[in-house]
């Protein structure tokens, strides 16, 4: 295969226990733990699913019920697992945007292999409803610049983690916090940015900021670390974002240039007619008894 083959051939790679690829995924694993495989050349992105095989052609039966014949395949893949995928990943030593799927048991190393590649900038995780944090090494990654976290839980031990995180990566220029998760209580966003903000050397860089689903409370405390925002996009559909929060936007000068947010209300439409620069914006959610709130001032020209 010629280099310009290779090149597009290996520059992405998923790695995915399915039952389905158990006749050659340790040959693959193995191919790429030992170094010798184009990817370790070539490969930009890596994307690991699921850490557990399962046959995804009968839904999540096997998990519970193995089918004849599958027993046998999921041990061999399990030790496939053990043996091959750490060595397989830190051998991706020019790997620049990550996916995984975060998994409790061999989550955790899995996520400090990843820690350890050096071209790392662009992290997408999910971490789903089982996520603590305690255990899970995130704090290890630096000078990440694109975070993504999805089905983020909202627990005390899980944001501090994250915070720690996110100190780490005093060049971040993009995050998006995800959540599908129903969590009953509400946390201020910036037990995430605490960190940062308290270090003598912070810096403020952070541009792009999405936060879905979230209950999460953005108050004034959070301003500090964003005043170099110029694309925020809030869905805040049991959230709560203060007053304070668009003072603080408009006393740090902050002048988004994207702006998509739910709810809107007028302290968010008095910071919008602060300044001028504003060159795309997005009214999400105003249906039914919901726009009864809906300020008239966003159509009245300034």
């Amino acid at each position: 295969m010629n280099e310009l083959a290779e090149t597009r051939t290996f520059a992405s790679i998923i790695i995915n226990f399915e039952l389905s690829s158990a006749s050659y995924i340790e040959h693959q694993l193995s191919t790429l733990a030992s170094g010798n495989s184009p990817a370790t050349r070539w490969t930009k992105r890596l994307t690991i699913l699921s850490l557990e095989p399962v046959d995804f052609g009968y839904g999540m039966l096997s998990l519970y019920r193995a089918l004849p014949g599958q027993e046998e395949a999921k041990m061999i893949m399990l030790g496939c697992r053990d043996k091959y995928l750490l060595p397989a990943i830190q051998v991706l030593r020019n790997v620049e945007v990550a996916s995984f799927l975060v998994q409790m048991g061999p989550g955790a190393k899995v996520l400090q292999a990843l820690a350890e590649l050096p071209k790392l900038q662009d992290l997408s995780l999910t971490l789903g409803g089982s996520f603590r944090g305690g255990t899970m090494p995130l704090e290890t990654f630096s000078n990440v610049r694109v975070l993504r976290l999805g089905s983020l839980p909202i627990f005390a031990p899980t944001l501090q983690l994250i915070g720690r995180m996110v100190a780490r990566c005093p060049a971040l220029e993009e995050m998006t916090l995800e959540n599908n998760i129903d969590e009953p209580d509400s946390t201020n966003l910036d037990t995430i940015f605490n960190a940062s903000m308290h270090s003598p050397s912070f810096v403020p860089s952070l541009t792009k900021l999405r936060v879905i689903r979230n209950m999460f409370t953005l108050s004034a405390t959070s301003a500090p670390y964003l005043r170099s925002l110029l694309h925020l996009d809030l869905q805040m559909h049991a959230g709560k974002i203060e007053a304070s929060f668009w003072q603080a936007l408009a006393k740090n000068g902050v002048q988004i240039r994207y702006f998509a947010v739910y709810p809107l209300d007028i302290a968010a439409v008095r910071y919008l007619t602060s300044y001028e620069g504003l060159t795309e914006l997005h009214i999400l959610g105003h249906r039914g008894v919901k726009a009864r709130d809906y300020p008239d001032e966003v159509f009245t020209p300034r």
